[in-house]
């Protein structure tokens, strides 16, 4: 009785949200960034025809297509949709990392990603059935959030990162998968691959914040998860952060590194990544974000943070931000006890330099923020890219992170992340000139995915039931 109703509240609300693109769209842009990493362009005008870019030209005086409708952004600047590579869509930015984890936060997530222009978005680290309900609630071009890629649990050695930062109970509810072994990491791949993931996270740390020893996924376990994952046609993203971890990613063959490392890599190191062109997301903010959050309070008086995180979660950041001003040499333990402060500030320090390092050696880059944890809020990747400008790298080829750079983490680089023919019209239009002022990305105005112009009012009650329809659904094993 409880899934016929379920089934039937999810059948009505989809029905009526249903979203159909114009079957062809001319954008015209006083200006275009493509993502590439070159130089704007003045004057565009973009054909969009079934959801992709069908061609692109000066745009002049002559006649535009018939029947077409037409878009004209004025002196708006027109560039590729970000993507985000790496967050986590049911996490509420509260440093508590068990405050407000649920279907509403995720839609007040999805909301404000979309909202700062985030047309992609890849969880990783959820229970399965949960994020593959959630990725089917999105749709494509629904007016509900980005596009939503999933990794399913994070799978980690017995014992690993991060049940020791977030807890057991992350086990218990499928979110974390311990791997005994090689035959054991086959069969939860496999198993994964049969719910439909789009792709396998690791986890590879072994200490904690705090400086503690933790087990550590062996060469063989790795291996075989990796090699597993390939045959079933989906690419490991790897959580690693120290040189080791680096070093046994690259070992057997991981797709991408979802970290910066937060200690010195070696040159011969780094001269690897490149040789196997594995890309990576630094995430500098999300390990700055607990140091950096405290001195901005503002921040959460702002309307879109009001709207993004509940009483009780604000009131949590309020709280860690005095005990900050009481700790000296321990950051409040909030996260985790004992994480040396001097031992935070240092890893910022490392990832900062390292990310340089890395970009000067051609490794590509892309944009992962880590949201939602500790003051780092979903809807607000521009705290990233200013720290990968702050790293060395130039505007431009930060927007080039922040678009093409993240859809090469998640394989989406051919179809998303360019303003070029043939990719999929996913399209953002900011005011002002973020390849001048970094800060000038953050005024979104318009948003389109797949040719569909966005809506961006916060989602409605009907979104909201319909999501925990879904996910109760899921949770039943539909």
């Amino acid at each position: 009785m409880m899934r016929s109703l379920l089934s039937g509240v999810v059948a009505v609300v989809a029905a009526a949200c249903a979203v159909e693109a114009p079957p062809s769209l001319v954008i015209r842009a006083g200006r275009v960034i493509d993502g590439s990493g070159a130089p704007a362009r003045d004057r565009v005008r973009i054909l969009v025809k079934d959801g992709s870019i069908a061609a692109l030209a000066d745009d002049d005086d002559s006649p535009l297509p018939a029947a077409a409708a037409v878009i004209d952004l004025g002196d708006l600047t027109l560039l590729p949709g970000l993507v985000n590579a790496h967050a986590h869509l049911f996490s509420s930015g509260a440093c508590d990392p068990k405050l407000d984890q649920g279907p509403f936060q995720a839609l007040r997530n999805l909301h404000a990603d979309l909202q700062a222009g985030v047309t992609t978005v890849a969880d990783l680290g959820a229970p399965a059935p949960l994020a593959i309900a959630l990725r089917r609630f999105v749709g494509t071009a629904r007016h509900r959030g980005p596009r939503v890629l999933v990794s399913g649990p994070v799978l980690t050695a017995p014992g690993g990162y991060p049940i020791d930062f977030l807890g057991r109970e992350l086990v218990d509810a499928k979110a974390v998968v311990e791997l005994a072994g090689p035959e054991a990491a086959v069969a939860v791949v496999r198993g994964l691959a049969a719910e439909g993931v789009d792709f396998i996270k690791v986890a590879l740390q072994e200490v904690s914040y705090n400086g503690a020893p933790l087990p550590l996924l062996s060469p063989a376990t790795l291996c075989a998860t990796v090699k597993e994952a390939h045959r079933q046609e989906l690419r490991v993203l790897a959580h690693a952060i120290t040189a080791r971890g680096y070093a046994l990613a690259l070992e057997c063959g991981v797709d991408a590194l979802m970290h910066g490392a937060i200690e010195p890599l070696a040159d011969d190191l780094i001269a690897k990544v490149k040789d196997k062109r594995t890309p990576v997301a630094p995430t500098i903010f999300v390990f700055a974000a607990p140091l950096w959050g405290p001195k901005h309070l503002e921040r959460l008086d702002r309307p879109a943070v009001r709207a993004l995180l509940s009483d009780a979660a604000r009131a949590d950041l309020r709280r860690y931000a005095a005990e900050d001003r009481k700790q000296e040499t321990l950051l409040p333990p909030f996260l985790m006890p004992g994480i040396s402060r001097a031992r935070a500030e240092q890893a910022v320090e490392s990832l900062g330099a390292n990310t340089g390092k890395l970009a000067a050696a051609g490794v590509e880059l892309g944009l992962g923020t880590d949201a939602a944890t500790c003051f780092d809020l979903h809807g607000s990747p521009v705290e990233e890219l200013l720290l990968l400008e702050q790293a060395g790298l130039s505007r431009l080829a930060v927007l080039r992170a922040a678009t093409w750079g993240g859809a090469r983490l998640v394989n989406l680089h051919d179809a998303v992340g360019l303003v070029q023919v043939g990719y999929r019209a996913d399209l953002i239009a900011v005011a002002g000139r973020p390849d001048l002022r970094l800060t000038d990305v953050t005024e979104v105005r318009r948003v389109f995915v797949d040719g569909v112009e966005q809506r961006l009012e916060p989602p409605g009650i009907f979104e909201g039931l319909e999501l925990v329809a879904r996910l109760a659904w899921a949770a039943m094993g539909r």
